[in-house]
């Protein structure tokens, strides 16, 4: 599917046809997300679930008991459709659709090389988590959408937009201080002491940076986020987790400042690049964690894609597309062969 979109925007590209390209590829992945089986997706069958809970539902009201715990925009769109169809196959593909067009329309408003960014959002977590978080992937598309506020330092427009992102998933309020990033003077040594203090600080007082966390999200306390040997990630291996994020802030740092540009725009999307290991490293589990990285990715994708096409020698430019290229197809077979989220096999819901 990416062979073809690389194809189909290259072409349309030449031809100085960047809309259409756009249009091309929100349909495309609006299709494979949209038209899936219940089978296809680890939590797809939850929130078909979801959707029949409203059985009988005569009214928002009632929507909203009926699934108490669910953020009430999410419930709203759910009961929307409901109104019109039983149909949970048309819940699923307007959530891809409203994915899909707000993610794929900020790759296009900010990446250089559109068919990296879309690259990035197709071959890494992005997209194929926006078919299990479903509720993760909707606030993230509108934090995405969000950002043009910054720009514009429209910063009622930005709490709007966060808190409209927080009714279909209250994660979104912990992006409310991001509005700043683009205002803070990053300087190498101060962050590098600022994030071993973070470590520190985190490994001390995790049981009551859990609680205090829950309790700000609503989710009360948990027997399944204790435990001090899995400060960062309980279900995602702890330790392993913790490193792997320790390399994501040497790379995020090693491309603030090493290849940080003199736009403002560049510089909001390197701030926002470097802060995505640094909040990681805040959240104690790997559920709140994994959600907040989903948020970044298409963040990194603009920004890495913006960095391959300033690379002026033909040849490093070259050698750079076949790492990242090589990295996206290793995630692939990744993906495919562990199969943790279940894609494996992709199943059309008429069959």
């Amino acid at each position: 599917n990416f062979g073809i979109n690389m194809i189909v925007g290259k072409g349309l590209l030449i031809c100085n046809k960047r809309n259409w390209y756009k249009i091309f590829t929100i349909i495309q992945l609006t299709l494979i997300a949209g038209l899936r089986a219940e089978s296809v997706g680890l939590d797809t069958h939850t929130y078909i679930d979801y959707f029949n809970h409203l059985d009988g539902a005569i009214n928002m009201a009632e929507a909203i008991r009926k699934l108490s715990w669910v953020e009430p925009g999410y419930v709203l769109l759910n009961y929307v459709v409901y109104r019109v169809s039983e149909n949970a196959q048309i819940l699923l593909f307007l959530c891809a659709a409203i994915i899909n067009i707000l993610s794929v329309d900020f790759i296009f408003e900010n990446s250089q090389s559109p068919c990296w960014g879309i690259f990035f959002l197709f071959s890494f977590p992005f997209f194929y988590d926006s078919m299990c978080f479903i509720r993760t992937s909707l606030a993230s598309a509108i934090f995405l959408f969000s950002l043009r506020y910054v720009k514009r330092k429209q910063f009622v427009r930005y709490v709007i937009a966060i808190f409209i992102g927080a009714t279909f998933h209250i994660m979104s309020l912990l992006c409310l201080p991001l509005y700043f990033v683009n205002k803070i003077k990053w300087r190498r040594r101060r962050n590098i002491v600022i994030f071993v203090l973070f470590d520190i600080i985190v490994f001390r007082y995790i049981l009551q940076l859990r609680d205090f966390i829950m309790w700000i999200l609503g989710r009360g306390n948990s027997d399944v986020y204790s435990g001090i040997n899995y400060w960062i990630g309980q279900n995602s291996g702890g330790w392993k987790t913790a490193i792997f994020f320790g390399l994501f802030f040497i790379c995020a740092y090693y491309f603030y400042y090493s290849k940080r540009k003199n736009s403002a725009d560049e510089n909001l999307l390197a701030g926002y690049a470097f802060c995505l290991p640094l909040c990681a490293f805040l959240f104690p589990t790997a559920q709140i964690m994994i959600r907040f990285m989903i948020l970044f990715m298409p963040i990194f994708g603009v920004f890495l894609s913006n960095e391959i096409t300033s690379i002026k020698n033909y040849n490093n430019r070259l050698m750079m597309k076949g790492f990242y290229f090589s990295l996206g197809l290793a995630f692939q077979i990744y993906t495919i062969s562990n199969n943790a989220l279940g894609f494996v096999p992709y199943v059309p819901f008429w069959k």
